[in-house]
């Protein structure tokens, strides 16, 4: 299914389906989707299962839980994409707006095998892929950039709320505004758990600016095996993480001494997530259809 076309609402708005229950597949989307609060380029609210669906709509309003392909989202997304250009106040995400665990089903709460790469802005709780996470995002990335213009912004994750975990992501988006809590990973790590990730883009904000993670809550384990660009971020600090020179982030022995799972390595587990680049930065290995 496909659709392209302009859809103005107040709440509940997506450019295919404004509250969504059901599973939806092999879906796509372009256009414009505007709203006040829980605005997606795909599906406004979400409480089910969407996999292998894409969105080029450029999403806006001046509310909440704005994303760029699911505003609010509940339930599993996988293997879906976004690259239009989100814009809203509060919880902004370029993939989704926010993404939460939802009630006894273990399998929803997850955002697997997906990315974003439109540009990104608000105000508070505003990140390339999710605004505002205490679900498990795993195996994803962004490339857009993101401006914040009040607090919490992050390349990838505006806020990893509490039982909130990102494990094996990477962000290479520029972060930017006048925000504070601002990292190029997430802006915010709030008794969440971020491991094996890594950043790269520039990060200019505020106060309470990282490489990696702007502030943070928790032990200090909450965050591990991951690390920044020193260079190409312009910072050598950050709350959790470790900063490494551009020639030893192009390097893939240096995560595979982290315990990073590679293709073609079994003795850090046989999921093999990440491929190992000649001369660049590790990429996920569904990116090369492997």
């Amino acid at each position: 299914c496909h659709s392209e076309c302009t859809v103005t609402g107040v709440s509940e708005v997506g450019g295919l389906a404004g509250l969504n229950w059901g599973t939806v597949t092999l879906c796509s989307s372009a256009g414009e989707t505007r709203g006040s609060i829980r605005v997606g380029g795909l599906i406004g609210e979400n409480h089910s299962r969407v996999s292998d669906c894409r969105s080029s709509s450029s999403v806006a309003g001046g509310g909440d839980d704005m994303g760029g392909l699911v505003g609010l989202n509940y339930g599993r997304i996988t293997a879906c994409a976004s690259t239009g250009r989100v814009q809203g106040r509060g919880r902004v995400g370029g993939l989704l707006g926010s993404h939460h665990r939802w009630g006894s089903q273990a399998d929803y709460g997850v955002v697997a095998d997906s990315m974003s790469s439109g540009e990104v802005s608000g105000e508070a709780l505003i990140g390339g892929l999710i605004g505002s996470s205490d679900g498990l995002v795993t195996a994803c990335y962004s490339t857009g950039s993101v401006h914040g213009a009040d607090k919490w912004a992050g390349g990838l994750v505006g806020c990893n709320d509490y039982d909130g975990s990102i494990v094996d992501c990477y962000s290479r988006g520029n972060v930017g505004g006048t925000a504070e809590s601002v990292g190029g990973l997430v802006g915010d790590n709030n008794w969440g758990s971020v491991a094996n990730c890594y950043s790269t883009g520039s990060v200019v904000g505020r106060s309470e600016v990282g490489g990696l993670v702007g502030s943070h809550l928790g032990s200090a384990s909450c965050v591990t095996g991951c690390f920044w660009d020193v260079n190409t971020s312009g910072l050598t600090i950050s709350s959790g993480g470790t900063g490494l020179s551009t020639a030893r982030m192009k390097d893939f022995f240096t995560f595979l001494a982290a315990g990073w799972d590679f293709v073609g390595e079994s003795k850090n587990g046989a999921d093999d997530v990440w491929i190992g680049m000649i001369n660049d930065y590790p990429q996920l290995r569904w990116q090369h259809g492997k």
